[in-house]
């Protein structure tokens, strides 16, 4: 019963740490600790700030439907972009193997996917966002 247990605590420990992009973003993401979460605005979109255990910040752009249209990080560790990105991952890692990148930056930008991201131990900062998914009215710099 104790190695169930251990197991079951393992199994919750090494869950998705975030809703990924694409996918509803309706509930809490597990294993964040939440920081804040606006309300819907009037431009049709909701963020939620949450904390992974190393500090860095995530930040989750909701659209109206509740799907999750973009992602933002900044902190000591780079994010696990597996989890992020999800179902999306593939299509960056096929796209950054032709985008220009450099020693700290790298830049995909497709009709479907935008990802830029940047930094150096202990400081990274990117987004990523989905421009057929975004509100009406929506501007990229207010991905932060």
């Amino acid at each position: 019963m104790r190695n169930l247990l251990c197991a079951l605590l393992l199994a919750l420990c090494t869950a998705p740490a975030f809703a990924a992009l694409g996918e509803s973003g309706v509930t809490a993401s597990p294993g964040l600790r939440q920081l804040r979460a606006s309300a819907l605005s009037a431009q049709g979109f909701s963020v939620r700030e949450s904390q992974l255990p190393s500090g860095t910040l995530i930040n989750e752009y909701i659209n109206a439907s509740g799907i999750i249209f973009a992602v933002s990080w900044q902190g000591p560790n780079l994010p696990n972009l597996r989890e992020l990105l999800g179902t999306y991952f593939q299509q960056y890692v096929t796209l950054s193997a032709s985008a220009k990148s450099g020693y700290r930056h790298t830049a995909v930008r497709s009709t479907n996917l935008v990802v830029q991201s940047h930094g150096h131990m202990r400081a990274f900062k990117g987004k990523a966002y989905l421009p057929n998914l975004l509100p009406s009215g929506f501007s990229v710099s207010q991905i932060q």
